[in-house]
């Protein structure tokens, strides 16, 4: 095995603290079903760049609109990562790492918040980043 110290493997980012910005939370009382629940849910995230660093917003809503919509209940997490550089950095070329890091934190909050609302836990699938980004840069061109 190749052993490396750590200031040889370290990056040039350094992820700092995460912090929970927002969480809203409503039952579907009404909600009576035993058919598998389609799973809804939209992500956004935003981002500003500095010297030194960057801080990423990225928020979850699920089934959004719930009594309307026949889904148990709705939620929406709003978290923000805060991120350091050494040197000189590209942002926006590490915007999708930062998602990446800050998404599994959402999926363990919705998780844990519907476990202790005494409901089953809801579990958001994994996601492929690149490909939301992908999708977001084509969704916001088409508006144009």
């Amino acid at each position: 095995m190749n052993n490396k110290k750590t200031n040889e493997i370290k990056g040039k980012i350094s992820f700092e603290e995460y912090r929970v910005l927002e969480i809203n939370y409503k039952l579907n009382r009404e909600f009576d079903s035993d058919e598998p629940i389609i799973m809804s849910f939209e992500i956004g995230h935003d981002y500003q760049i500095y010297e030194k660093g960057m801080n990423v917003q990225m928020g979850v809503n699920i089934f959004e609109d719930s009594e309307s919509n026949g889904y148990p209940f709705e939620m929406k997490v709003d978290v923000e990562g805060i991120f350091s550089f050494e040197g000189e950095v590209d942002g926006e070329k590490f915007l999708a790492n930062a998602l990446s890091i800050l998404f599994p934190y959402i999926r363990a909050i919705v998780s844990s918040y519907t476990s202790l609302a005494n409901i089953p836990p809801f579990t958001l699938p994994t996601i492929n980043i690149q490909q939301y980004l992908i999708d977001t840069e084509n969704n916001k061109n088409n508006k144009k």
